[in-house]
């Protein structure tokens, strides 16, 4: 849910722009804040961008924190406590000691944030927008009034007086000093940070999709006959068998350090939850690995019927697409 709504809250803030230029529809009135409702679209944009940035601050320094610090704290107590004899009673103990643990954490988050935001907008919140003065003695000058837009019939051509004056201006560099706001600020570390987050995904997607597309051609499935489909299902049954005593391995490791965890300090609990984490993805990442050779299988002798063959070559199409808009990038 977390994750869907995070999606939902990011979807929402890239579709707000789109709503944004359609609510001024590109009248200068609107851009310049009189919020003529005959000229506008009568949204308060100001409030809809600083809501959103709002509930995507809460998302990144405390709900989505949460979320991360409850499933670290799941160290199989839920599941010893279902299979004990107090079985409600006790799973309900340790999901709220879950929850008692992973809002602990979430305040010191919260904690930490609040005090880097703090000195952050005291001391750095200042823009400097790059300013060009120019000076020019307008005593000379004469002034026309025009209204509605219109130049007056009979405007006189402008002097060589007026030239030569003008070509007197002098030009001088500077800066305009803008305070941000709170929320302006917000969206300016959103921003920034975003723009660099996007650009380091990026450059791994235009780097990683060419690739996997050519591997998949390069590892596709073949038709084995019966021998080297034998000789294959014996070492996926080699590889699951290890993989189940690997498993319950973790189970009784999961036990024991669950037992042993009121002993152990913060930091010390946070390195074995951090070394368990890595040792369960390495799991996870063996397990995905056997179902994606099993599939293989299927598709090599039992299943070779139902695999199309022209999959891995415009796969390989792709990838060659993919390399050279990666590289023209």
């Amino acid at each position: 849910m977390v994750v869907l709504a995070g999606l939902l809250l990011s979807e929402g803030i890239v579709l707000a722009l789109s709503l944004d230029v359609a609510n001024g529809e590109g009248n200068p009135v609107c851009s310049s804040g009189y919020n003529n409702p005959s000229l506008c679209g009568g949204i308060d944009m100001v409030l809809l961008w600083e809501t959103l940035y709002v509930v995507a601050l809460f998302f990144v320094v405390v709900l989505i924190p949460f979320t991360i610090f409850y499933y670290e704290a799941d160290d199989g107590e839920v599941i010893v406590a279902r299979n004990s004899d107090g079985a409600k009673g006790d799973a309900a103990a340790a999901r709220n000691n879950r929850c008692l643990e992973a809002s602990k954490y979430t305040t010191g988050v919260v904690l930490i944030s609040g005090l880097l935001f703090y000195l952050c907008s005291r001391y750095i919140n200042e823009v400097q927008l790059p300013l060009t003065t120019i000076e020019i003695d307008s005593s000379n000058f004469q002034i026309f009034l025009m209204t509605g837009g219109q130049l007056p019939n009979g405007l006189k051509k402008i002097t060589d007086e007026e030239v030569s004056i003008s070509e007197k201006a002098t030009l001088q560099e500077g800066a305009m000093i803008l305070k941000l706001t709170p929320v302006l600020f917000v969206m300016a570390i959103f921003s920034f940070v975003g723009w660099i987050l996007f650009a380091f995904f990026t450059g791994i997607g235009l780097a990683s999709f060419p690739i996997d597309n050519v591997t998949a051609y390069l590892y596709r499935p073949r038709h084995m006959d019966a021998v080297e489909f034998a000789g294959a299902q014996l070492s996926i049954r080699e590889r699951t068998d290890d993989l189940v005593d690997i498993g319950e391995m973790l189970r009784l490791e999961r036990e024991d350090r669950r037992l042993d965890q009121k002993k152990r300090g913060y930091f010390k609990k946070r390195r074995y939850n951090n070394l368990d984490q890595k040792t369960l993805n390495r799991f996870k990442q063996a397990v995905y690995v056997l179902e994606k050779d099993v599939a293989d299988l299927k598709l090599s002798h039992e299943k070779y019927s139902e695999y199309n063959p022209l999959i891995p070559f415009l796969r390989l199409l792709l990838g060659c697409v993919t390399a050279l808009l990666s590289l023209l990038w």
